[in-house]
């Protein structure tokens, strides 16, 4: 194969699998799982999906962090999913 054909050929990860799912709790990068059987499924689950899109789009109001980068915790470590209030603030 020409190596000018292999990158459009590779498939790119969903890009909500940045963010913690809340559904599921599937860690960054892994992929979502049904929760009673363990088993992977090929879309990440709604909620996921959302938290991503509020990740990439807005400022959460709990820790200052701007749009693209999740949420932290009070000690700078990274913060399991997003804050409530980065869910429930009004869009702009």
């Amino acid at each position: 194969m020409p190596d000018r054909l292999r990158p459009r050929l590779i498939a790119r990860p969903h890009p909500a699998l940045t963010a913690h799912c809340p559904h599921c709790g599937a860690a960054p990068g892994k992929p979502c799982r049904l929760r009673t059987t363990g088993t992977p499924i090929p879309t990440p689950h709604a909620s996921r999906q959302t938290d991503a899109r509020l990740i990439a789009t807005t400022v959460c109001p709990a820790c200052q962090v701007e749009p693209g980068i999740p949420c932290r915790t009070d000690n700078n470590r990274p913060h399991p999913g997003i804050h409530h209030q980065r869910r429930t603030q009004p869009a702009a």
